[in-house]
Protein backbone atom coordinates (compact mmCIF):
# COMPACT_ATOMS: atom_id res chain seq x y z
CA UNK A 1 0.00 0.00 0.00
CA UNK A 2 2.65 2.33 0.90
CA UNK A 3 5.10 1.76 -2.31
CA UNK A 4 1.68 2.57 -4.53
CA UNK A 5 0.97 6.07 -2.82
CA UNK A 6 5.15 6.30 -3.26
CA UNK A 7 4.83 5.51 -6.87
CA UNK A 8 2.08 7.81 -7.37
CA UNK A 9 3.79 10.68 -5.45
CA UNK A 10 6.79 10.39 -7.19
CA UNK A 11 4.93 10.50 -11.07
CA UNK A 12 3.26 13.51 -9.14
CA UNK A 13 6.75 15.33 -9.09
CA UNK A 14 7.89 13.52 -12.76
CA UNK A 15 4.66 15.54 -14.26
CA UNK A 16 5.68 18.69 -12.21
CA UNK A 17 9.56 18.20 -13.21
CA UNK A 18 7.60 17.74 -17.08
CA UNK A 19 5.66 20.99 -17.03
CA UNK A 20 8.35 22.94 -15.68
CA UNK A 21 10.40 22.21 -18.74
CA UNK A 22 7.62 22.89 -21.18
CA UNK A 23 7.72 26.41 -19.80
CA UNK A 24 11.32 26.58 -21.36
CA UNK A 25 10.49 24.75 -25.11
CA UNK A 26 8.06 26.28 -27.69
CA UNK A 27 4.67 26.55 -27.21
CA UNK A 28 3.89 23.44 -29.76
CA UNK A 29 5.52 20.88 -27.54
CA UNK A 30 3.65 21.69 -24.78
CA UNK A 31 0.49 19.96 -25.61
CA UNK A 32 2.66 16.64 -26.17
CA UNK A 33 4.08 16.90 -22.47
CA UNK A 34 0.59 16.94 -21.26
CA UNK A 35 -0.03 14.14 -23.60
CA UNK A 36 2.72 12.50 -21.79
CA UNK A 37 1.63 13.12 -18.30
CA UNK A 38 -1.66 11.66 -19.01
CA UNK A 39 -0.32 8.26 -20.51
CA UNK A 40 2.34 8.07 -17.72
CA UNK A 41 -0.98 8.40 -14.88
CA UNK A 42 -3.18 6.20 -17.56
CA UNK A 43 -0.31 3.30 -16.89
CA UNK A 44 -0.68 3.76 -13.41
CA UNK A 45 -3.89 3.49 -13.44
CA UNK A 46 -4.06 0.31 -15.34
CA UNK A 47 -0.81 -1.73 -13.56
CA UNK A 48 0.04 -1.57 -9.94
CA UNK A 49 3.35 -0.49 -8.94
CA UNK A 50 5.72 -3.19 -7.29
CA UNK A 51 8.15 -2.11 -4.82
CA UNK A 52 11.34 -2.62 -6.86
CA UNK A 53 9.47 0.02 -9.48
CA UNK A 54 8.30 2.34 -6.94
CA UNK A 55 12.53 2.46 -5.87
CA UNK A 56 13.20 2.97 -9.31
CA UNK A 57 11.19 5.88 -10.23
CA UNK A 58 11.71 7.87 -7.27
CA UNK A 59 15.88 7.30 -7.65
CA UNK A 60 15.07 8.83 -11.13
CA UNK A 61 13.29 11.54 -10.28
CA UNK A 62 15.48 12.75 -7.83
CA UNK A 63 18.48 12.37 -10.78
CA UNK A 64 16.44 14.27 -12.89
CA UNK A 65 15.25 17.15 -10.47
CA UNK A 66 19.11 17.01 -9.70
CA UNK A 67 20.05 17.87 -13.14
CA UNK A 68 17.24 20.58 -13.68
CA UNK A 69 19.17 22.20 -10.56
CA UNK A 70 21.52 22.32 -12.90
CA UNK A 71 20.56 23.03 -15.88
CA UNK A 72 19.19 26.44 -14.41
CA UNK A 73 22.71 27.47 -13.79
CA UNK A 74 23.31 27.94 -17.84
CA UNK A 75 22.92 24.48 -19.65
CA UNK A 76 22.16 24.82 -23.05
CA UNK A 77 18.36 24.02 -24.74
CA UNK A 78 20.41 20.87 -25.90
CA UNK A 79 20.95 19.66 -22.07
CA UNK A 80 17.10 19.85 -21.77
CA UNK A 81 16.15 17.76 -24.40
CA UNK A 82 18.15 15.31 -23.14
CA UNK A 83 16.51 15.53 -19.70
CA UNK A 84 13.17 15.61 -21.29
CA UNK A 85 13.67 12.89 -22.97
CA UNK A 86 14.81 10.76 -19.86
CA UNK A 87 11.46 11.51 -18.17
CA UNK A 88 9.84 9.90 -21.31
CA UNK A 89 11.82 6.71 -20.94
CA UNK A 90 11.80 6.28 -17.25
CA UNK A 91 8.05 6.42 -16.44
CA UNK A 92 7.62 4.16 -19.85
CA UNK A 93 10.39 1.68 -18.35
CA UNK A 94 9.09 1.90 -14.58
CA UNK A 95 5.34 1.22 -15.87
CA UNK A 96 6.48 -1.76 -18.29
CA UNK A 97 9.10 -3.15 -15.95
CA UNK A 98 5.66 -3.15 -13.47
CA UNK A 99 3.44 -5.01 -15.43
CA UNK A 100 6.02 -7.69 -16.40
CA UNK A 101 6.94 -7.96 -12.61
CA UNK A 102 2.88 -8.00 -11.99
CA UNK A 103 2.29 -10.29 -14.55
CA UNK A 104 5.05 -12.88 -13.71
CA UNK A 105 3.54 -12.45 -9.71
CA UNK A 106 -0.59 -12.74 -10.75
CA UNK A 107 0.84 -16.42 -12.85
CA UNK A 108 3.18 -17.65 -9.91
CA UNK A 109 -0.22 -16.37 -7.85
CA UNK A 110 -2.60 -18.21 -10.06
CA UNK A 111 -0.20 -21.50 -10.26
CA UNK A 112 -0.02 -21.30 -6.29
CA UNK A 113 -3.64 -21.59 -6.24
CA UNK A 114 -4.00 -24.29 -8.76
CA UNK A 115 -1.23 -26.31 -6.53
CA UNK A 116 -3.11 -25.78 -3.66
CA UNK A 117 -6.46 -26.82 -4.39
CA UNK A 118 -5.26 -30.02 -6.11
CA UNK A 119 -3.20 -31.01 -2.92
CA UNK A 120 -6.44 -30.29 -1.35
CA UNK A 121 -8.26 -32.57 -3.62
CA UNK A 122 -5.44 -35.76 -3.06
CA UNK A 123 -5.51 -35.15 0.56
CA UNK A 124 -9.60 -35.33 0.83
CA UNK A 125 -9.33 -38.41 -1.92
CA UNK A 126 -6.67 -39.89 0.59
CA UNK A 127 -8.77 -38.83 3.79
CA UNK A 128 -11.78 -40.72 2.16
CA UNK A 129 -9.42 -43.36 1.71
CA UNK A 130 -7.63 -43.98 4.99
CA UNK A 131 -7.59 -42.60 8.73
CA UNK A 132 -6.54 -39.14 9.09
CA UNK A 133 -3.61 -40.06 11.31
CA UNK A 134 -2.12 -43.04 8.86
CA UNK A 135 -3.23 -40.23 6.01
CA UNK A 136 -0.50 -37.75 7.75
CA UNK A 137 2.20 -40.80 8.35
CA UNK A 138 1.74 -41.69 4.66
CA UNK A 139 2.11 -37.51 3.66
CA UNK A 140 5.37 -37.60 5.68
CA UNK A 141 6.94 -40.29 3.73
CA UNK A 142 6.29 -43.33 6.02
CA UNK A 143 5.82 -47.06 4.66
CA UNK A 144 5.15 -49.90 5.53
CA UNK A 145 2.81 -49.33 7.85
CA UNK A 146 1.63 -51.76 10.84
CA UNK A 147 0.31 -51.46 14.13
CA UNK A 148 -0.82 -53.63 17.07
CA UNK A 149 -3.93 -52.64 18.80
CA UNK A 150 -4.39 -54.22 22.40
CA UNK A 151 -8.27 -53.76 22.23
CA UNK A 152 -10.70 -52.30 19.56
CA UNK A 153 -14.18 -53.34 18.48
CA UNK A 154 -14.91 -54.51 14.88
CA UNK A 155 -18.63 -54.63 13.37
CA UNK A 156 -19.56 -56.81 10.26
CA UNK A 157 -23.44 -55.86 8.78
CA UNK A 158 -25.22 -57.50 6.01
CA UNK A 159 -28.04 -56.64 3.90
CA UNK A 160 -30.61 -59.71 3.96
CA UNK A 161 -31.63 -60.15 0.35
CA UNK A 162 -29.51 -58.10 -1.61
CA UNK A 163 -28.39 -60.44 -3.87
CA UNK A 164 -31.78 -62.00 -4.87
CA UNK A 165 -32.69 -57.94 -4.97
CA UNK A 166 -29.32 -57.51 -7.43
CA UNK A 167 -30.60 -59.66 -9.73
CA UNK A 168 -33.52 -58.24 -10.09
CA UNK A 169 -32.83 -54.56 -9.94
CA UNK A 170 -31.09 -52.04 -12.77
CA UNK A 171 -27.76 -51.63 -12.64
CA UNK A 172 -28.43 -47.60 -11.87
CA UNK A 173 -31.20 -47.78 -9.52
CA UNK A 174 -28.78 -50.45 -7.42
CA UNK A 175 -26.00 -48.42 -7.11
CA UNK A 176 -27.87 -45.51 -6.11
CA UNK A 177 -29.75 -47.92 -3.23
CA UNK A 178 -26.90 -49.43 -2.04
CA UNK A 179 -25.38 -45.60 -1.96
CA UNK A 180 -28.31 -44.61 -0.17
CA UNK A 181 -27.54 -46.84 2.62
CA UNK A 182 -23.54 -47.09 2.89
CA UNK A 183 -23.66 -42.83 3.14
CA UNK A 184 -25.69 -42.57 5.90
CA UNK A 185 -23.54 -45.33 7.60
CA UNK A 186 -20.74 -43.23 6.82
CA UNK A 187 -22.83 -39.85 8.41
CA UNK A 188 -23.44 -42.12 11.52
CA UNK A 189 -19.80 -43.32 11.57
CA UNK A 190 -18.52 -40.29 11.15
CA UNK A 191 -20.48 -38.64 14.17
CA UNK A 192 -19.73 -41.28 16.48
CA UNK A 193 -15.86 -40.86 15.70
CA UNK A 194 -15.80 -44.91 14.79
CA UNK A 195 -13.67 -45.67 11.72
CA UNK A 196 -14.89 -47.38 8.27
CA UNK A 197 -12.58 -49.93 6.63
CA UNK A 198 -14.28 -51.28 3.85
CA UNK A 199 -17.48 -52.56 2.20
CA UNK A 200 -17.49 -55.66 0.71
CA UNK A 201 -20.36 -56.07 -1.73
CA UNK A 202 -23.41 -55.24 0.66
CA UNK A 203 -21.60 -56.24 3.55
CA UNK A 204 -19.99 -53.24 5.76
CA UNK A 205 -16.40 -53.34 8.12
CA UNK A 206 -16.04 -50.67 10.08
CA UNK A 207 -14.51 -50.27 13.71
CA UNK A 208 -13.94 -48.48 17.30
CA UNK A 209 -11.09 -48.21 19.23
CA UNK A 210 -8.24 -47.11 17.22
CA UNK A 211 -7.75 -43.71 18.44
CA UNK A 212 -9.65 -43.69 21.42
CA UNK A 213 -8.18 -45.09 25.40
CA UNK A 214 -10.94 -47.63 25.54
CA UNK A 215 -11.87 -50.55 23.38
CA UNK A 216 -14.81 -48.42 21.39
CA UNK A 217 -17.44 -50.69 22.29
CA UNK A 218 -19.57 -48.41 23.28
CA UNK A 219 -19.53 -46.44 20.16
CA UNK A 220 -19.69 -49.40 17.92
CA UNK A 221 -22.97 -50.58 20.20
CA UNK A 222 -24.42 -47.77 19.59
CA UNK A 223 -23.86 -47.75 15.83
CA UNK A 224 -25.33 -50.89 15.59
CA UNK A 225 -28.43 -49.62 17.17
CA UNK A 226 -28.79 -46.40 15.17
CA UNK A 227 -28.40 -48.34 11.82
CA UNK A 228 -30.80 -51.19 12.91
CA UNK A 229 -33.06 -48.18 13.45
CA UNK A 230 -32.15 -47.06 10.09
CA UNK A 231 -33.38 -49.63 8.70
CA UNK A 232 -36.68 -50.84 10.44
CA UNK A 233 -37.72 -46.77 9.57
CA UNK A 234 -36.30 -45.80 6.36
CA UNK A 235 -38.88 -45.47 3.63
CA UNK A 236 -36.71 -46.30 0.42
CA UNK A 237 -35.21 -49.87 2.14
CA UNK A 238 -38.94 -50.72 3.08
CA UNK A 239 -40.01 -50.51 -0.38
CA UNK A 240 -37.70 -53.19 -1.25
CA UNK A 241 -38.47 -55.24 2.17
CA UNK A 242 -34.52 -55.27 3.23
CA UNK A 243 -33.46 -56.31 6.66
CA UNK A 244 -29.41 -55.75 8.35
CA UNK A 245 -27.68 -58.33 10.06
CA UNK A 246 -25.19 -57.54 12.54
CA UNK A 247 -22.45 -58.62 14.45
CA UNK A 248 -19.76 -57.15 16.66
CA UNK A 249 -16.82 -58.62 19.05
CA UNK A 250 -13.99 -56.53 20.97
CA UNK A 251 -10.18 -57.93 21.03
CA UNK A 252 -6.83 -57.38 19.62
CA UNK A 253 -5.54 -56.37 15.76
CA UNK A 254 -3.16 -55.91 13.60
CA UNK A 255 -3.93 -52.68 11.57
CA UNK A 256 -2.04 -51.28 8.08
CA UNK A 257 -1.67 -51.01 4.54
CA UNK A 258 -0.83 -52.90 1.58
CA UNK A 259 -0.02 -52.61 -1.80
CA UNK A 260 1.68 -49.99 -3.64
CA UNK A 261 -1.61 -48.84 -6.23
CA UNK A 262 -5.19 -48.54 -4.98
CA UNK A 263 -4.15 -49.13 -1.21
CA UNK A 264 -5.99 -50.29 1.42
CA UNK A 265 -6.08 -49.58 5.19
CA UNK A 266 -7.35 -52.85 6.88
CA UNK A 267 -7.20 -55.14 10.20
CA UNK A 268 -6.30 -58.59 10.73
CA UNK A 269 -6.47 -61.04 13.16
CA UNK A 270 -8.48 -63.40 15.17
CA UNK A 271 -10.65 -60.36 16.24
CA UNK A 272 -11.90 -59.87 13.01
CA UNK A 273 -12.51 -63.29 12.20
CA UNK A 274 -14.81 -63.44 15.11
CA UNK A 275 -16.49 -60.07 14.43
CA UNK A 276 -17.42 -61.52 10.92
CA UNK A 277 -18.48 -64.73 12.44
CA UNK A 278 -20.91 -62.81 14.66
CA UNK A 279 -23.15 -61.27 11.54
CA UNK A 280 -22.92 -64.37 9.80
CA UNK A 281 -24.44 -66.71 13.04
CA UNK A 282 -26.81 -63.43 14.19
CA UNK A 283 -30.06 -63.46 12.44
CA UNK A 284 -31.65 -60.63 10.41
CA UNK A 285 -33.03 -57.54 11.77
CA UNK A 286 -31.01 -58.68 15.08
CA UNK A 287 -27.46 -57.15 16.72
CA UNK A 288 -25.25 -60.24 17.92
CA UNK A 289 -22.35 -59.71 19.58
CA UNK A 290 -20.02 -61.74 22.08
CA UNK A 291 -19.47 -62.09 25.70
CA UNK A 292 -16.05 -59.54 25.28
CA UNK A 293 -18.25 -57.30 23.70
CA UNK A 294 -21.43 -57.12 26.03
CA UNK A 295 -19.22 -57.83 29.32
CA UNK A 296 -17.57 -53.98 28.32
CA UNK A 297 -20.64 -52.17 28.11
CA UNK A 298 -22.95 -49.70 30.46
CA UNK A 299 -25.85 -52.15 31.97
CA UNK A 300 -28.04 -49.54 30.41
CA UNK A 301 -27.73 -51.72 27.48
CA UNK A 302 -29.88 -54.73 27.68
CA UNK A 303 -29.35 -57.79 25.92
CA UNK A 304 -30.82 -61.41 24.97
CA UNK A 305 -28.45 -64.62 26.00
CA UNK A 306 -28.13 -67.39 23.07
CA UNK A 307 -27.70 -70.59 23.25
CA UNK A 308 -23.64 -71.61 22.87
CA UNK A 309 -23.37 -72.26 19.49
CA UNK A 310 -19.73 -73.67 17.48
CA UNK A 311 -17.65 -70.50 16.36
CA UNK A 312 -15.17 -72.52 13.59
CA UNK A 313 -11.46 -72.00 15.15
CA UNK A 314 -12.61 -70.88 18.32
CA UNK A 315 -15.13 -73.57 19.24
CA UNK A 316 -18.26 -72.77 22.05
CA UNK A 317 -19.01 -69.42 22.62
CA UNK A 318 -21.56 -67.80 24.42
CA UNK A 319 -22.91 -64.75 22.30
CA UNK A 320 -25.82 -62.24 22.95
CA UNK A 321 -28.42 -60.60 21.37
CA UNK A 322 -27.82 -56.69 21.97
CA UNK A 323 -31.99 -55.33 22.21
CA UNK A 324 -31.79 -51.61 23.22
CA UNK A 325 -30.26 -48.67 25.55
CA UNK A 326 -32.31 -47.84 27.85
CA UNK A 327 -30.67 -44.57 28.46
CA UNK A 328 -30.91 -43.54 25.35
CA UNK A 329 -34.47 -45.17 24.06
CA UNK A 330 -32.87 -47.71 21.85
Amino acid sequence: MYAHKAAVLSNYTAASLILYIGYMLPNELYPVLVGLILVIFFGLYLYRISKVSTIILVTSYSIVFFFLVLSTSGLSAFDFRIELLYCIIIPVFSITASHAWEKNDRKLYLYQLIINKERERSDQLLLNILPVEIAERLKKGEKNIADNHDQVTVLFADIVGFTVLANELAPKKLVHLLNHIFTSFDEIANQRGLEKIKTLGDAYMIVGGLNLEDSGALEIAGFALEIQDFFNTDSVINEFNLQIRIGFHTGPVTAGIIGISKFSYDLWGDTVNIASRMESHGKPGRINTSEQSMKLLPTSFKFEKRPAMEIKGKGMMDTFFLSSDVVNNA
